[in-house]
């Protein structure tokens, strides 16, 4: 049996052990952007040392927001953001 915390490979992607954070929306984008608030939970998420971090339902399309507060990445503006959200760790 597979230890949980040991190394496994996706494709080309090594990640350090099997236990993951799955997608929860947090419904703290008040117009699409990143917030403190993400900032905070999933740095808190990178610094305790999960393989993986899937981000929550983030719209790709000005019409394909599930929530009102959903993240988005339908304009360069929000980009930004997105960048400093994946470096929150």
């Amino acid at each position: 049996m597979t230890n949980i915390f040991s190394p496994m490979t996706i494709g080309n992607v090594t990640l350090k052990n099997r236990v993951g954070v799955p997608p929860m929306c947090t419904n703290d984008a008040k117009d699409g952007s990143v917030t403190e608030e993400h900032i905070i939970t999933y740095g808190m998420y990178g610094r305790n040392q999960f393989g993986m971090i899937v981000v929550e339902a983030t719209a790709v399309a000005e019409n394909g927001i599930i929530y009102e507060n959903d993240l988005k990445i339908d304009d360069d503006r929000y980009i930004t953001g997105l960048k400093m959200l994946s470096k929150s760790h």
